[in-house]
């Protein structure tokens, strides 16, 4: 089944950390349109600093919320963990088209 090939892939992805590939380009676009919803203030290069050193370093005097930076990196262990326990297509599908609406 397709899902179970995705899923696959996305765990495959994320054990090799490498940038650009869905995994990657998940993490990052699922992260920033949730928080921003929810009104963080990060953008979405920010948001992807973030995820790739684990780091934040501002680039300008504006102010970023200590709160906006721990949803962020807790939004990508939400991923992780789902990734990680994952057994049933159904969950894994429900999941997916969760995420989908945040970034359609």
């Amino acid at each position: 089944m397709l899902l179970d090939k995705l899923k696959i892939e996305l765990i495959e992805q994320k054990k090799s950390k490498f940038k650009g590939n869905i995994y990657h380009y998940s993490q990052v676009n699922f992260a920033y349109n949730s928080n921003k919803i929810e009104g963080s203030k990060l953008t979405e290069n920010e948001t992807e600093e973030i995820f790739e050193t684990n780091s934040y370093i501002p680039k300008s005097d504006n102010i970023v919320k200590l709160d906006d930076l721990i949803e962020m990196k807790n939004h990508f262990r939400l991923f992780d963990y789902c990734l990680d326990i994952i057994n049933s297509v159904i969950i894994f599908y429900v999941f997916i088209l969760s995420a989908m609406r945040i970034n359609p």
